[in-house]
């Protein structure tokens, strides 16, 4: 079984809750705004990803620039993610991944002011992954 978290930015004037934030996004995946979110810069933060991951492969629609999904399996094969890629959020497929590897993906989106929501829990969190407060969706 698959466990999934959401990133999204949102500025100090959302009135929506983390729950409401995820199912409109989930309604419609592709949408350009939705009040109170900022856009992302999927490319920056998805270089941030090769750093830290080397292995990370980033795919992309054949007739644009956009990201699409990224891919990172550990060098022995062992752990692994996947990134869906979006306007206004991103989303982390577990896979194999281990708690240490998610810590180091929560920070990569928490260093570019994304917040983490956990849709298994409706918990989100702000703060470094190991030393977050959750709040209340």
């Amino acid at each position: 079984m698959s466990y999934f978290l959401s990133f999204w930015k949102q500025n100090e004037t959302c009135r929506l809750t983390p729950k409401e934030i995820d199912s409109d996004l989930l309604a419609d995946q592709q949408r350009q705004s939705l009040k109170g979110l900022i856009p992302l810069n999927n490319w920056a933060i998805a270089e941030r990803f090769s750093e830290r991951f080397p292995e990370i492969i980033h795919n992309k629609y054949s007739t644009s620039t956009d990201l699409i999904q990224s891919e990172w399996e550990s060098q022995d094969g062992s752990r692994s993610f996947l990134i869906d890629w979006y306007p206004l959020h991103f989303s982390i497929q577990c896979c194999t991944a281990t708690r240490e590897d998610l810590n180091q993906a929560i920070n990569i989106a928490i260093e570019f002011d994304c917040r983490l929501f956990d849709p298994q829990t409706g918990l989100c969190y702000d703060g470094l992954a190991g030393n977050v407060e959750p709040t209340e969706s």
